[in-house]
Formats: structure tokens, sequence, C-alpha cells
């Protein structure tokens, strides 16, 4: 019921929002629904009314954001004869999402032509904004050295401003913890989506359990699709194994949570956890911390940038700034790693909850919005001034 055409009040400014639909959008709960190939074919309609939309426009400046479909209108708008500067943003790259997802990866077909919409963008933008350094090597990887030379800027996603500035709401967090009884509170937000590994941490609480020998509660909350059902299926096929040997384990798979219960969930656990072998940047790693939550997180590349983590560790776990940083080098001792972390963690909860305390105002002068707006900003100034120079040549 939403109007195709509206302006919005958003930071004291007007914003005019277009809407587009495809054929499907009344019956769809959001545009990845379906399996990859439905996904695709709704996609492609999507950007074709978007294509046609820009052509009859006059821009100074267009940035696509999204996954590998809208992105790969930059090749397009180029031979189309379009005048605008284009920018690119991707926060994750679906060909690196694809090779984490071991039994449950699209088709051959689909992953090549991931791989094709991809190097589009990649070839025809001006400007790529990726969400961090790490993505430039497993990038190299799939698609060649050659996009070392394309103009690349690093700015990580922005945390809401809701994340940052709500009020902690004890009588709320007091309710969650007896609804999710335990001496101990996990938290772990993410897509249900097979890259995320989630498995490791359902094993590992067996291994924290050991240490601890008290009860642990794990709440696992994020985006449901229904293409990855059998995923779900098989972690709450494990997470009942688990519960069986070990009835101090608790273990709740939360689907599609919504903001405000997000945030109670983060002003409740104890910790927040990461699983997600690959993750390039880790959004929700900043939300917790602004939430004062302290983190367990992987050896992955965006952690590692995030805390400046560049050299690798043989030991299970090491300190980091308010958390636990997991080797998670072989991928057989991840979770005994990741339970190790855990209840060393817990054990000294104390003094990691009073550190994590201390992180509010440096993640709101790093990633807040308002800061990520800036630099995408200076992103847009720099390619029109080159523009401007190349005219006055």
């Amino acid at each position: 019921d939403l109007s195709p055409c509206e302006t919005v009040e958003f930071d004291n400014a007007k914003v005019q929002v277009k809407r587009f639909w495809t054929s499907d959008s009344r019956t769809i709960s959001n545009p990845f629904e379906g399996t990859k190939r439905e996904e695709i074919e709704r996609l492609n309609e999507f950007c074709d009314k978007v294509l046609s939309f820009l052509m009859d426009k006059k821009f100074d400046v267009i940035h696509l954001h999204g996954h590998f479909m809208v992105p790969s209108l930059a090749k397009k708008l180029k031979e189309r004869g379009h005048s605008a500067k284009i920018v690119t943003t991707f926060h994750a790259f679906e060909s690196i999402i694809e090779l984490t997802k071991g039994e449950y990866h699209s088709e051959r077909d689909i992953f090549e032509y991931i791989i094709k919409k991809e190097k589009e963008a990649l070839l025809y933008s001006d400007a790529i904004i990726i969400a961090s350094k790490a993505l430039i090597t497993d990038l190299s990887k799939i698609h060649g050295n050659w996009i070392r030379d394309l103009n690349l800027k690093i700015i990580p996603s922005g945390v809401d401003d809701i994340i940052i500035n709500a009020e902690r709401n004890e009588s709320l967090v007091s309710e969650i913890r007896r609804e999710f009884d335990g001496d101990y509170l996990l938290f772990n937000l993410n897509r249900i989506d097979p890259s995320k590994k989630i498995e490791y941490i359902i094993r590992a609480l067996p291994h924290a359990y050991k240490l601890l020998r008290k009860r642990i509660t794990l709440a696992i909350a994020g985006k449901f699709e229904q293409r990855n059902m059998k995923y779900k299926a098989k972690l709450t096929n494990l997470a009942e194994e688990v519960i069986k040997d070990y009835p101090e384990i608790s273990i709740h798979i939360l689907e599609n949570i919504s903001e405000d219960k997000k945030i109670l969930f983060f002003d409740s656990a104890d910790a927040f956890i990461m699983s997600s072998p690959t993750e390039p940047f880790g959004i929700t790693i900043l939300e917790a911390m602004a939430r004062g939550t302290p983190i367990i997180v992987p050896d992955a590349p965006g952690p590692r940038e995030i805390f400046h983590i560049e050299e690798d560790f043989a030991s299970e776990f090491i300190e980091i700034d308010y958390g636990l940083m997991v080797n998670f080098r072989d991928e057989k001792k991840c979770a005994l790693n990741l339970g190790f972390a855990i209840a060393n963690l817990l054990k000294n909860i104390k003094c990691f909850k009073e550190r994590a305390n201390k992180m509010k105002d440096f993640v709101k002068q790093n990633y807040s919005w308002s800061a990520v707006a800036r630099k995408v900003m200076d992103v847009y100034n720099e390619i029109l001034q080159e523009r401007k120079r190349k005219k006055n040549q």
C-alpha cells in the first residue's frame, strides 16, 4: 500500500523516494525469498525497472548498493551513455559467501552468474566501496589481482543511532533473564545461513559447560529465509542432541526478531558470540560493543581488521579490546577453541563487562552513520572533482 513516489524528511533534509515493485511483490516478505534462481529472476525484473528510470533522469552520482544484481547495473548505465559517475557499495560478496556454504551451495551455473555480475559492477564503477581491506584478498582469489588496480574505498557499515543511544531497560532485561533461564546467557545474531557456521557455537557449549559446570543458555537470532530450511533443521537437530546429553544447556533459535528485541538481547546477554569464519566485517560486533556487551569473535578477516590483529596466533584464543578472538585456523578445532574461549570469558565476566562498558563513545565516533556518511561524501566529491579536472584539460 506504499506510494510509488513520496518525499520524506530525513535528518532535516527532504529525500525523494521512488519505489519499484516486481510481479510477486505482494506475495513475498523480502526480495531474497525462494530459491537462488527465483531471487535472480525477481531482481532482474527489479533492475530493468530501475534502469529505465535512471536512464530517463540526469544525476551527478548514481550510488548502487546491494549484492551482485543491483551493482551490476553499472555496466548497462555506462554502455548506454549515462553521464553520472557511478559508485558501488558491496558490504559482502555473494561469490565469497557461496564458497563457504559447503553442501548448501548454489548450482554451478548460478555461481558463475554471480561472478559475472560482480565483475560487471567492479569493471564499470568509478569507485567501489567495500567494508574491509580483507575483502580485497578474498576477491583476488576469485576475480584475479586486477581488482587491486580499481578505485577501491574502505568504508565500513554504520551502526544505527538507536543502537547507540537507546536507554537500557532493566525491567525488560530481568524479564529476558527469567525467560531464558540460566547462569549465563549467550547471544548470537546473524542471518540463519550456512555461511555463518552457527553449528560451531552449538558444538562449543558442551566444552564450555565441562569447564564451568554452570547452566548456559544460548539465544540464536537472525534473519531466516525459507531457502535455508534444511540448514535450520540441521541446527535444531544438533541443538536437541546437545540438550539431551547436557540438560544444563538451553538453546533457542529465534527468527526475524525486531530491532527493539535485538537491543534487549544485547543488553541482557553476558556475551555476544560470532562464528562466521569468513566474516568480511561484522556490524553485529560493533552493535554489541555499542551496547557494552563483551564479545567472542573468530579470527576472521573482518574482526581482525576491527581490532588490528595482523599476526596469526597458535593459542586457542587471545584477548582483544573488550573480549576474546578465537583461533579458527583448523576447522576441526573451531568448536573446541570456541568452548575454551566461552568458559574463559564467563569465568572473568565482571572484568570483561567493565571494559566493554567503555565502548559506546568509540563506536559513536567511528561507526555512527553520520561518520560513515562523511566518508561517503568524500568519495562523491573526489570523483566529481576528477570529472571536473578532465573537462578543464
